[in-house]
């Protein structure tokens, strides 16, 4: 018995049309079907090779709970591995996305990582991994 991968991460989404357009034309995420369940809409992504992002549209909507990087007890983001992390800040500041955090080394944990937001306003880190720093 064990645990085989990460099947999908879940968003619940404010803006079904405008999480679509962010994770599928600016993450350039590879979009799967859609489902329509009862009370909501899935819509799902391709992350890696097994594993997906699926997001949540519900017919109710209700008002979105804020909280912070420091909250306890939540999941706090999505990491995602990237290549040419630098272009990717280029093209997430030409999109209009929020950095966070701008693109820096770490060499505790040999990468360079950065943090946006998505059209949600839910906390993404992009991490392109090195050996060493450039």
């Amino acid at each position: 018995m064990k645990i085989e991968g990460v099947d999908h991460f879940t968003i619940n989404v404010r803006d079904a049309n405008e999480s679509l357009r962010f994770y599928g034309e600016i993450l350039n995420l590879e979009r799967l079907p859609s489902v329509r369940m009862s009370d909501h809409d899935l819509y799902y992504f391709q992350l890696g090779q097994y594993s997906r992002l699926e997001l949540i549209e519900y017919d109710n909507k209700v008002e979105p709970i804020a909280f912070t990087s420091e909250t306890q007890g939540i999941y706090r983001h999505l990491a995602l591995r990237v290549s040419n992390i630098f272009q990717w800040a280029e093209h997430l500041r030409s999109n209009g996305v929020q950095i966070t955090s701008e693109p820096v080394w770490v060499s505790t944990l040999s990468s360079t990582n950065m943090l946006i937001q998505d059209s949600n306003g839910v906390e993404i880190e992009l991490i392109e991994k090195r050996s060493v720093q450039l």
